[in-house]
């Protein structure tokens, strides 16, 4: 008996820095998704060069994660609940390092944008866009500390308002390149931003299936909203 509580014991103290590891990545990725979209807002691309550098802290943390993550398989040997919490983490920490990479790609459209007045054109529905799935992220990475099932849903819901956004500003930008106000390389850009801002969103929901998944050990059945759209 004493033994069992010894490993047990082990297993929650693990599984507890394993968490702390996903909210280091969480903050980190929510971070750099902020600094671009305030890049994005301002025109400001002083900035860029050092955000996209380090987007190398995201991988290591993951790469970290991982390793902990299968350490802890290989030593406490984990069953159902218990080996839910640690797929759930990888899982978690998965996404967040693809939305790092979406940030990233970003800031590199932003560099190559050489009208970069025109941002100020779209810029307000952009820093809409990102906004809103910066919120999403912080929320939905409160309700997976938190095991918060319902804060979780509530970002998943949220998923059809980015939608929308994007495909305000899908068809804004094409209006503009079709009048020459810019460029299609500008366009090309534009479009491929507010693109990666509407996966990051999905990527949002996504983590929000993963806390249902985790405190209800089974994943939601119905299926997500999504705007019908052809972008």
């Amino acid at each position: 008996m004493v033994e069992s509580k010894h490993i047990s014991s082990n297993f929650d103290e693990d599984l507890s820095d394993l968490n702390n590891e996903v909210a280091r990545l969480g903050a980190l990725a929510e971070g750099q998704l902020g600094q671009v979209i305030s890049i994005v807002q301002s025109g400001d691309i002083a900035e860029l060069d050092q955000l996209i550098k380090r987007d190398y802290e995201l991988d290591e943390i993951e790469i970290s994660l991982n390793e902990k993550a299968l350490t802890m398989i290989a030593l406490r040997a984990p069953l159902a609940e218990d080996l839910r919490h640690i797929i759930v983490a990888l899982k978690v920490a998965t996404s967040l390092e693809r939305i790092g990479d979406y940030a990233k790609n970003i800031a590199k459209r932003v560099k190559l944008i050489d009208e970069i007045d025109v941002l100020t054109d779209v810029a307000r529905v952009l820093d809409m866009m990102g906004r809103m799935v910066q919120d999403m992220i912080k929320t939905v990475l409160d309700a997976y500390m938190e095991r918060n099932v319902g804060a979780a849903m509530e970002v998943w819901e949220r998923d059809i308002e980015v939608d929308e956004l994007h495909t305000t500003i899908f068809q804004d930008v094409l209006t503009r390149m079709e009048s020459k106000h810019i460029s299609v390389t500008t366009g090309s850009h534009l479009l491929f931003i507010a693109k990666n801002l509407e996966r990051i969103g999905d990527y949002s929901t996504g983590l929000a299936e993963q806390v249902y998944f985790l405190v209800n050990g089974e994943m939601i059945s119905d299926e997500r909203p999504k705007l019908d759209t052809a972008t």
